[in-house]
């Protein structure tokens, strides 16, 4: 009951190519995302391409600092605020 583990199994093959699709599409996105800050294209599509990303990796920090950059382009009174 309590404090035991529960038995080890390896993961099957769907799973271990669910988890290969996921990587894939993530990889994918992150370099979408490098290509659209080099272009500096800041635009709606971005940002939500952003969230997507940020919802399932919070701490990749250089996302939080691209997405900053993207909300000051798009609503420049943004940068006035105290």
């Amino acid at each position: 009951m309590h404090n035991r583990k529960k038995p080890e199994r390896d993961p099957t093959e769907t799973e271990k190519q669910a988890v290969r699709d996921k990587a894939h599409v993530y990889r994918s996105l992150v370099t979408v995302l490098w290509e659209k800050r080099k272009a500096k294209d800041y635009s709606p599509e971005t940002l939500g391409v952003l969230n997507k990303l940020l919802v399932s990796n919070p701490d990749f920090y250089s996302l939080w600092n691209f997405r900053r950059e993207v909300l000051f382009a798009l609503h420049p009174a943004l940068q006035t605020l105290p």
